[in-house]
């Protein structure tokens, strides 16, 4: 008796039914890749996610730095129109 087979929709193997993840939303009942894709796939999206976040963590952070930044050249200004404001009385 033969045994099943499918094609990864990924790597286009040839591989037993057993290679595949089951997915009951899909026809056959089994993943369109094989397992070794979706763990690739999995990792692979793992990483980016960690990356994106790491991004968005430093802009976060720059943004409130130049936030911070702002508020102090604010400050400054407003004391320095003082100061000569002062002088010229």
């Amino acid at each position: 008796m033969a045994e099943e087979t499918k094609m990864c929709g990924k790597c286009h193997k040839v591989l037993p039914v057993s290679e595949f993840y089951s997915n009951k939303s899909k026809p056959d009942g089994l993943s369109g890749y094989c397992k070794e894709c979706m763990k690739e796939a999995n990792h692979r999206y793992k990483l980016e996610k960690k990356n994106k976040s790491l991004v968005v963590s430093l802009l976060e952070k720059s943004a409130e730095k130049e936030k911070e930044t702002a508020k102090f050249e604010a400050k400054e200004v407003h004391t320095t129109k003082a100061l000569s404001y002062a002088s010229l009385n």
